[in-house]
């Protein structure tokens, strides 16, 4: 059995393909692809190339031809099901078994991380519209090198997370929780079971904008701490971190708080919290001169919260309440 790096374009993909990683999409489609060759330039005989043989997908966009696309990079693997040849040259074939990963590789950290890797050396020389045959000794150094920047991806994580945030400056702490945010924002950026407009929306969701705001709105009508009920002057904040939620919680209006700025600044931090039925509470590392001087009292009512907000404030007590 034999292995390919198959370089796709959106020209070689039927129609929507290239834009939707879809299993049964691939699976039904026909994809014309430029001719196998070794990454020594050897072009393969069409008896050497045989259902069963596996391949990883690795989708390109040329800037000559769409500067304002980015190019997915490397998004999964599959097995070829059949092939023939195809007009101009290019062969055709379907899929099988089609399997995307959770979060592509982009061609940058190929580059980045080259050196440890010749097979992908020779891979990022090779012309992008070239569909690459590897020996068992390069199929092993490839698998090697995407195991491994998978697993320093996330030991990148484990170390922003890992991170005792708690004895930290407030600019430290500011700059790590902002690193962990835009990690996980790249993430999403990088995954390929869900399309353009869902990134958008949870990525829009980390800055308080798009759906996630609409659904907050049609909740809460004005901040809690102040009583200021024009929402122009009001942030959507999460009570659950963005960060630390699943898809649907990124978005969900129970998730989320109108809250003032400077209001906002403190439950982000966790400076201060709310209980169930609308009691403030206040960490005793926030200095009284604080409240005092943003004209907040202790004492403040602020209302009671729907059972389906009181499961991310238990959250936000447990997790982001600095006690």
């Amino acid at each position: 059995m034999s292995t390919y790096v198959f370089k796709i374009n959106p020209e070689h993909c039927p129609e929507n393909a290239f834009d939707r990683r879809e299993a049964d999409l691939w699976e039904a489609g026909e994809f014309k692809v430029p001719w196998p060759t070794t990454l020594e330039k050897h072009k393969l005989r069409l008896d050497e190339i045989r259902p069963g043989d596996e391949c990883w997908i690795w989708l390109h966009v040329e800037r000559r031809k769409e500067k304002n696309r980015r190019s997915p990079g490397l998004v999964g693997r599959a097995f070829i099901d059949h092939r023939a040849p195809a007009e101009d040259g290019l062969l055709s074939v379907r899929f099988s078994r089609v399997d995307f990963r959770k979060t592509a590789v982009l061609r940058e950290e190929f580059k980045k991380h080259q050196e440890r890797s010749n097979t992908v050396k020779d891979l990022l020389k090779f012309t992008t519209r070239r569909v690459a045959a590897l020996n068992e000794d390069q199929v092993k150094d490839f698998e090697s090198f995407v195991n491994w920047l998978d697993d320093e991806k996330l030991r990148q994580i484990r170390r922003l997370q890992g991170q005792d945030r708690s004895h930290q400056d407030p600019d430290q702490t500011e700059e790590t929780e902002y690193a962990l945010d835009r990690n996980h924002e790249v993430l999403i950026e990088h995954r390929t079971d869900i399309g353009p407009t869902e990134k958008q929306s949870l990525q829009k969701a980390r800055r308080g904008q798009g759906i996630f705001r609409k659904n907050v709105k049609e909740i809460e009508r004005a901040c809690r701490v102040t009583g200021v009920d024009d929402v122009r002057h009001l942030r959507a904040s999460h009570i659950k971190p963005w960060r630390d939620s699943s898809d649907f919680e990124k978005l969900d209006g129970s998730n989320g708080l109108l809250l003032s700025p400077h209001v906002d600044h403190l439950f982000d931090q966790g400076f201060i919290s709310f209980g169930d039925t609308g009691e403030l509470l206040i960490s005793p590392d926030l200095a009284p001169d604080v409240l005092e001087g943003w004209g907040v009292s202790a004492d403040t009512s602020c209302g009671e919260f729907r059972e389906s907000q009181r499961v991310y404030l238990a959250y936000h007590r447990n997790q982001v309440f600095k006690l």
